[in-house]
Parts: structure tokens; C-alpha cells; sequence
């Protein structure tokens, strides 16, 4: 309810990024609610999980609405640098790269494209 709650007052409503914190508090809910595991929230990977999502909340924070996240990059309102403050590993994984599945995603966004413009076209 958090994250729904969350997304509604920064706007986020059609925000695929947003989707992840959606995921985190799904894991975190399960961990606490289902699993009943003791002492939890004090692990390391529980305190991994809970700063991946509360860097989430200040690359949001000061969205209100769908232009100041969907905007042109350098113009709209989601800060992403701060990612790497809130959760030390972010800065490791921007190491890892890979151009066979970077072209391999390229390929299908440029595929999923051409077709929306072809059924556009032809009239849905």
C-alpha cells in the first residue's frame, strides 16, 4: 500500500521505473509478513533491499506529475546520480556491460517499434 500510496503523490502512475520500487516493497512484505523469519530487518540483505528502495524515493521525490519524470533527460525532476548515495554496490554495476545483449535489446526495441508503427497504420 506504501509504494501504491507513494506513486500516486509523485505523479508515477504510468512510470515503468516506478515499477521496481513496486517490487522491492513486494519482497520486503513477504520477508516480514510471510516468511516470519526473526531479526529480518536487521540482516545485510535486508538492509540491501531497504536502500535500493529509499534510493528509488529521493530519485522521485520531487515528481508530481507525469511531465517531470517522462521530460526530456536534464529537464524533468527524477535525480538518478543520487542512486550511488544511497546504496554503495550501484556504483559497481555500472561496470557490467555487455554489447551482445545490448545489441540484442537494441534489435527488439527497433522490431517492437516498426510493428506499433505498422498496426497504427494498418488500424489496430
Amino acid at each position: 500500500m506504501h509504494a501504491q500510496q507513494y506513486r500516486r503523490d509523485h505523479g508515477l502512475e504510468n512510470c515503468k521505473a516506478f515499477n521496481v520500487y513496486d517490487g522491492l516493497c513486494d519482497v520486503v512484505d513477504a520477508f516480514v509478513i510471510d516468511d516470519d523469519m526473526p531479526d529480518i530487518l536487521n540482516s545485510h540483505g535486508f538492509e540491501r533491499i531497504a536502500r535500493w528502495g529509499y534510493g528509488l524515493q529521493q530519485v522521485m521525490q520531487d515528481c508530481r506529475e507525469e511531465k517531470d519524470w517522462k521530460s526530456e533527460r536534464g529537464k524533468g525532476k527524477t535525480r538518478w546520480d543520487m542512486m550511488s548515495r544511497y546504496h554503495v554496490t550501484e556504483a559497481r554495476l555500472v561496470d557490467a556491460y555487455s554489447a551482445e545483449a545490448e545489441d540484442e535489446v537494441s534489435e527488439g526495441l527497433k522490431r517492437d517499434a516498426l510493428l506499433r508503427k505498422w498496426m497504427t497504420k494498418a488500424g489496430d
